[in-house]
């Protein structure tokens, strides 16, 4: 069954008065779904899911991406955060159960990066206090997707970007056997394991939030389905293949995977 049916079921059951999921709530959460499985294959399939599913991969070049990716959460995450919380100030005042939903969840957000900073120092990456330089191109589009949605799109349409914004990081937990099994340090992994345990609580709260607004405001929901769509062009396959690209080329003029350092 699909997270939205199973969600919607459970709703309609909670729910009470007269305000249940509608067709249109329903399906909103279908093509989001939908969505996100088409995604789960193109991921599954790029070459940085690739290599680090392979036994024959070199394990320094998997801790390289890693590393890579770690550092382009760093970079993403507080660009993603900022326009957050602007786009929350743009929310009609009678949605504000809204954001009294996301504030504790954007708490959390906050703590991500402090996590990715410790994982990519204990891969062998800069350290804490080190300059993690500018963000890349592919990085730099995936922020300026976050800040039209905040500034230019219609407020609600945030949950769809949102939603894959979650969604795609309960995928990557996959990865954890495969790169446990390749020697990496376990510290140095403690951030995708944390995503494990965080992220479906965080997904199945979006998924009632979303059934409930696409309820009362069906005209919102071509803009969730929109904002999704600005994101996925921009992330997360984009930005993991230009991490690995990134990783490669550092690989051929630097250093080997140095000891991890403490944080």
């Amino acid at each position: 069954m699909h997270l939205c049916m199973f969600l919607a079921e459970r709703q309609s059951k909670e729910m009470t008065g007269p305000l249940q999921p509608s067709d249109a709530a329903k399906g909103c959460l279908q093509a989001l779904d939908a969505r996100i499985e088409a995604l789960a294959k193109r991921l599954r399939a790029s070459r940085a899911w690739s290599i680090c599913v392979d036994p024959s991969a070199n394990p320094e070049a998997v801790a390289a991406l890693l590393r890579e990716c770690y550092r382009g959460t760093c970079w993403y995450q507080p660009a993603a955060f900022a326009a957050a919380m602007h786009m929350f100030g743009r929310f009609p005042r009678s949605d504000g159960w809204v954001i009294q939903k996301f504030a504790e969840q954007k708490a959390e957000q906050a703590g991500r990066i402090q996590r990715a900073r410790e994982g990519l120092a204990k891969l062998g990456g800069p350290s804490m206090q080190d300059d993690l330089g500018s963000a890349s191109p592919a990085v730099c589009a995936a922020m300026g997707v976050w800040w039209r949605i905040a500034e230019v799109e219609e407020p609600l349409g945030y949950l769809g970007a949102a939603f894959l914004f979650e969604r795609s990081a309960s995928m990557v937990v996959e990865l954890v056997p495969a790169l446990e099994a390749k020697g990496l340090p376990s510290e140095g992994l403690q951030f995708l394991k944390d995503q494990g345990l965080e992220r479906p609580r965080v997904v199945k709260t979006l998924a009632e939030v979303i059934l409930r607004i696409t309820t009362e405001r069906p005209e919102v929901i071509p803009a969730i389905l929109r904002c999704y769509d600005y994101l996925e062009y921009v992330f997360p396959v984009p930005i993991y293949e230009e991490a690995l690209d990134r990783s490669a080329m550092m690989r051929v003029t630097a250093l080997p995977l140095r000891s991890p350092r403490p944080v």
